[in-house]
């Protein structure tokens, strides 16, 4: 008797597994540069010019204009966002983008109101080098799957900033180089 409820239990999950969403989200990379849309209407401080478009298989955000700054956003589709994944990463390269502190570098929209920072300009590193931010969607208590990201370029004392995002996902795993 134990056994049948045993077999049968296993048959039904065994039934209901190809309903499951077991994919992993897709990223974001290069071919989504024609989806960020610059809000010029959010800032006071708008930078000479501002661009994004695919540059190889990264995304490049620009913008000129000493002690300016441009945020782009992006709507993720359904198939780009996890709402059960711990991690948000981020690998990108910058120069010239402004890591003092104040301002966010990534913004989030996750079921609050607004939005939450996920990461701050000062945990941004704009040496030219390729690097992975790690976005801890758990400690930061995110309420629900991300479903828009704001990247803010900060333009620095040198007056051109560029931001190359090579990749963003969703991962339940923290990469080991990060």
């Amino acid at each position: 008797m134990r056994v049948d409820r045993y077999l049968c239990l296993v048959s039904t999950l065994l039934l209901l597994l190809p309903c499951a969403d077991l994919r992993a989200a897709e990223p974001v990379g290069g071919a989504s540069a024609p989806r960020w849309q610059a809000q010029p209407a959010w800032i006071t401080r708008k930078p000479q010019s501002f661009a994004v478009k695919t540059e190889g298989a990264a995304v490049a955000f620009h913008a000129a204009g000493a002690g300016t700054e441009m945020p782009f956003t992006l709507v993720l589709s359904e198939a780009e966002t996890d709402g059960d994944a711990r991690y948000l990463l981020v690998k990108y390269r910058a120069k010239g983008i402004d890591v003092g502190g104040g301002n966010y570098f990534i913004h989030g929209y996750e079921g609050t109101h607004g939005g939450i920072r996920f990461a701050g300009n000062d945990e941004a590193i704009a040496d030219g080098g390729s690097h992975i931010l790690v976005v801890d969607l758990e400690a930061l208590h995110a309420q629900g799957p991300t479903t828009q990201v704001a990247l803010k370029i900060s333009v620095a004392a040198g007056g051109d900033a560029t931001l190359w995002l090579d990749r963003l996902w969703f991962s339940d795993e923290k990469p080991a180089s990060a």
